[in-house]
């Protein structure tokens, strides 16, 4: 009777309330962690940028879990510090500040950190450390306001001393560490957490479709469509990327049609470019496209996707350039 009046009392004075703590602190937890993913998705696109205040061309990469450590390398060849960095006038046109964006993206990862921690009853011990080893990949370097706003220069002696490179070089490592562990912080959120909102459908229809698992995708795509139907032009462009992918193009240009014969977006091929840059020169996409829209719409289009990959090209040219410059400095440093 004892051991039966002790199990009630648990029960009902321990386990339930903490049961009930848990269920409505947990999607708060899994919220904060959600916030660490994208700001590390920040992070990576900064880096990964062609220019100030545009995505890159690397997004889908990063999602996929395919970024490999030769692309940070390149990503970093036009990066520094702050503006004591552009002291070499054959270059500075091509630098990019990002500093200040490094630490605000890594100081909001160490302060969700900590807001997960608070609540750490309520994490898994896998959670902790996985995010006890982002934490401190973030802090490695110029984890302050202070160490991003250091002067380039060195002064001995009333001489002024200058790095040989200029660029963030030094963090290639640094980041593809943080890359690893922002893998394994993807695969957690996609696969065990019970948070669940539109970002999370959209980014994890990128990331299956990216990673070439086609079939999963589609079928995720199909569990959750009904709550985002606002998204159906962008889950049935995947879906029909899929069909593609898998060699069935038969239902591939049908699902093409029925999406674009209703012309989404207000008729904006450029708004769907993400999915139809991959079919520009197909005779039998653009046929189906021209039923529906002009031949300007078309024109736009095709301009667009044309400018932005000369836009990669040159990214891609200029930052091997940069290197090549950058080894006739330090015969250290090693080419791509």
């Amino acid at each position: 009777m004892s051991l039966i009046s002790a199990l009630i009392f648990w029960i009902t004075f321990s386990y339930i309330p903490h049961r009930n703590r848990r269920n409505k602190l947990r999607p708060v937890l899994e919220l904060d962690v959600f916030q660490v993913y994208n700001n590390l998705f920040s992070l990576f696109d900064l880096i990964m940028s062609h220019r100030e205040n545009s995505p890159s061309n690397y997004q889908n990469t990063i999602r996929s879990g395919f970024l490999i450590q030769t692309d940070i390398k390149l990503g970093l060849q036009n990066k520094c510090l702050n503006e004591s960095y552009l002291f070499d006038s054959n270059i500075n046109q091509h630098l990019m500040l990002i500093g200040e964006k490094i630490f605000e993206c890594s100081n909001n990862i160490d302060q969700l950190v900590n807001k997960v921690l608070n609540l750490s009853q309520y994490a898994t011990a896998d959670e902790i450390i996985l995010l006890e080893k982002i934490r401190q990949e973030v802090r490695k370097y110029d984890f302050s306001e202070k160490a991003i706003q250091k002067s380039a220069v060195t002064v001995i002696n009333a001489q002024k001393l200058y790095p040989l490179v200029p660029v963030l070089y030094y963090r290639k490592n640094n980041f593809y560490d943080l890359y690893q562990l922002y893998i394994e912080l993807q695969n957690i959120i996609f696969e065990k957490y019970s948070y669940f909102e539109r970002n999370i459908y959209l980014f994890k229809i990128q990331f299956l479709y990216y990673s070439k698992q086609y079939s999963k995708c589609q079928t995720y795509i199909n569990k959750h469509k009904k709550d985002f139907e606002k998204d159906l032009t962008f889950y049935k462009g995947y879906y029909s990327l899929c069909e593609y992918q898998l060699g069935n193009k038969k239902e591939f240009y049908t699902l093409i049609k029925k999406c674009y014969k209703n012309r989404p977006y207000n008729g904006s091929l450029v708004s769907s470019r993400g999915t139809l840059k991959y079919f520009i020169k197909d005779e039998k996409v653009i046929e189906i496209l021209a039923q529906y829209h002009s031949q300007d719409e078309i024109n736009t289009l095709k301009t667009t996707i044309e400018q932005e990959n000369k836009i990669h090209e040159q990214f891609i040219m200029t930052n091997k350039s940069l290197l090549e410059y950058f080894i006739t400095r330090d015969s250290r440093l090693t080419a791509l």
